[in-house]
């Protein structure tokens, strides 16, 4: 039985010499089912930061790579396929991005972002316990927002994980935001569609490698001498996840087209994203269910993959 998912579909607009690339770069480096999970692989990371994928959309004058959101989307889709958990999202697409479009210098190493309220606190900060730098927007309370960059020893963490192992910490600022500025509604409303868009995309991706081991579980395995995948309920079953998978998948890149060409000002974006959303999330119900089902619950164990996804 094999544990190595199949690439997930990517969108057609993506570079085809990228995405051979991500299906080599990760499919060389996914990590075993037994690994810790929310550990930052620093060999993966220098590789891809060589490769300039940890700053793939950034500007050249700013350090990145100049590469496209679509490009972004091929990588953030094919890192959740292969079960890789590093804060690609995060420091490119959200925390640099923000530096970039604000002017403000970038620190060294690994960032990530964090929204908190006008007491100086936030819950779920990704990575931030990781971190090398955190990315600050508070919210004052008042309809403005303050943007800043803090060490990790100017905030207070609370270690924690989401269910997927990942680091989602909750930080306080004990002496607020260092030196804060003044950052406008707008870059903040374009902030959380970025963040709300890329997961789906992670989302879709994962979705699309666990149908794609359901599939080839199912055709592998034997029972009362025909493999499982030729009985008529399990058929059902993989056509459901299938069907649920795509249109997730057609909403999300739906949305990101729209993003992508009117630079995440559409007056509709927000519908489009919500609808990703409202998909993908739906399709992970009934995914898991199909997968952990016809995997007969091996996925539940560390030995497989599929927990991974």
């Amino acid at each position: 039985m094999t544990n190595t998912p199949l690439a997930a579909p990517t969108p057609v607009t993506a570079d085809p010499e990228l995405v051979a690339l991500l299906a080599d770069v990760f499919g060389e480096h996914k990590p075993s089912p037994e690994r810790t999970s929310g550990e930052l692989d620093p060999d993966l990371w220098t590789l891809l930061e060589n490769l300039g994928l940890t700053r793939l959309t950034g500007s050249e004058s700013r350090g990145g790579s100049g590469g496209s959101w679509r490009d972004a989307a091929a990588l953030q889709n094919a890192a959740a396929a292969h079960g890789i958990q590093l804060p690609l999202a995060e420091h490119d697409l959200l925390a640099h991005w923000l530096l970039e479009v604000t002017d403000l210098p970038a620190p060294d190493g690994v960032l990530t972002i964090a929204q908190v309220s006008a007491a100086n606190t936030a819950r779920g900060v990704p990575w931030a316990s990781r971190a090398d730098g955190i990315v600050v927007v508070r919210d004052t309370g008042d309809g403005r927002y303050e943007l800043g960059v803090g060490s990790p020893a100017d905030v207070a963490i609370d270690n924690s994980r989401n269910l997927a192992g990942e680091p989602r910490d909750a930080i306080t600022l004990p002496r607020g935001i260092p030196q804060p500025v003044e950052v406008p509604p707008t870059v903040v409303a374009s902030l959380r569609r970025r963040a709300a868009l890329i997961r789906a995309v992670q989302i879709c991706g994962a979705l699309d490698a666990a149908v794609a081991a359901t599939v080839r579980h199912t055709t592998d395995r034997v029972q009362f001498g025909r493999s499982l995948s030729q009985f008529q309920a399990v058929q059902h079953r993989l056509a459901d996840a299938a069907a649920e998978a795509a249109l997730a998948r057609a909403a999300t890149w739906a949305a990101l087209d729209e993003a992508v060409s009117t630079d995440f000002a559409s007056p509709g974006l927000d519908v489009s994203i919500a609808v990703a959303r409202s998909c993908a999330g739906h399709a992970a119900s009934v995914v898991v269910r199909a997968a952990h089902q016809l995997h007969g619950a091996i996925g539940t164990t560390r030995e497989h993959s599929l927990h991974q996804l």
